[in-house]
């Protein structure tokens, strides 16, 4: 399985291909610890996502990570997890007892084009 570099480059790429107009950072780097991997602006909204990996069924995140998304949640309520598995891409919320969002089977960035294009209100797609 590739790391979270390969999919947050990949997932940035298509971000700003598929989303004309938008404004998408990557922020991950070692100066900003805790601060999720990519946000996304576009029309008049702004969405948290980070990347993670799903290795034997479970994924990891650091105490710091789970706690900005989780305020970021709370004060916006756009942050989520974007989680590639073997042969799947999974968006949750970061709430403990938060349901899946959405689900695709393949490790496919349309997924979470997709999914930006409705929170953000486009009903286009």
């Amino acid at each position: 399985m590739k790391h979270e570099s390969h999919f947050t480059s990949g997932m940035v790429a298509h971000l700003r291909e598929k989303l004309g107009g938008s404004v998408v950072f990557k922020h991950s780097d070692q100066l900003t610890a805790g601060v999720p991997d990519t946000s996304v602006t576009w029309r008049r909204s702004t969405t948290w996502l980070e990347v993670k990996i799903k290795r034997s069924g479970a994924i990891t995140t650091d105490s710091l990570q789970d706690t900005n998304m989780r305020r970021l949640a709370a004060a916006g309520k756009n942050a989520f997890y974007v989680i590639f598995g073997e042969g799947s891409t999974e968006i949750i919320h970061p709430r403990d007892d938060s349901p899946l969002v959405q689900s695709g089977i393949y490790q496919d960035y349309r997924l979470v084009v997709m999914f930006i294009r409705r929170m953000h209100g486009d009903t286009t797609s």
